[in-house]
């Protein structure tokens, strides 16, 4: 077997070599040290909307995070788990492939930040209402983006409101137009 040796550099010190002070949005992949680099960049995603790592149930490697250490980190830091999509992987067992679930070995987590905390963080305006949701959005979450909205409808024009929400809906099939109608009585179209 060949070895490669890379450099590695700390999350938190190639944002800031970059310039980046803070983010609206940061996923995490890193096969077992996501745990780890959110705690590294704590002070990068501190006043972000979302935040979305995969963490694992049954840490594989020496020192990685538990699930519950990093989600009880991630509350400390006024992070809510919005949404999981878990992982099983079946035992080597003989009837394994007629039956369907066996552990849940890791998660992809969407933490979002509360929402009253990011707004005290950014400000009570249109513009962090609209980052938030969109971050939202790209995440995947788009009924809480919508949710999110609503709640805060007093900070954003009813005209933008349409135009997020379209956005936010996944374009429906076969190209045929998709209609939604909010609780704040707009009609969107995608």
């Amino acid at each position: 077997k060949a070895v490669h040796k890379v450099k590695a550099k700390r999350m938190s010190d190639a944002l800031d070599e970059i310039g980046v002070s803070g983010l609206d949005y940061f996923k995490s992949d890193l096969e077992g040290i996501d745990g780890l680099v959110l705690r590294d960049a704590r002070q990068h995603i501190a006043g972000a909307a979302v935040v979305q790592a995969e963490l694992r149930f049954m840490p594989a490697y020496e020192g990685e995070p538990h699930f519950d250490e990093t989600v009880a980190y991630m509350r400390g830091q006024d992070f809510e788990v919005l949404h999981l999509t878990n992982e099983n992987w079946r035992y080597a067992t003989r009837h394994r492939d007629h039956m369907a679930r066996g552990r849940t070995v890791f998660a992809d987590t969407v933490f979002v930040k509360n929402i009253d905390t990011y707004l005290s963080l950014q400000g009570r305006s249109t513009e962090a209402v609209v980052r938030y949701c969109l971050a939202c959005g790209v995440s995947g979450n788009a009924n809480y983006a919508e949710f999110i909205l609503e709640k805060h409808k007093e900070l954003v024009p009813c005209d933008l409101v349409a135009a997020l929400v379209n956005y936010l809906i996944p374009k429906a099939r076969f190209g045929q137009p998709q209609f939604a109608k909010t609780r704040l009585g707009h009609v969107a179209m995608s």
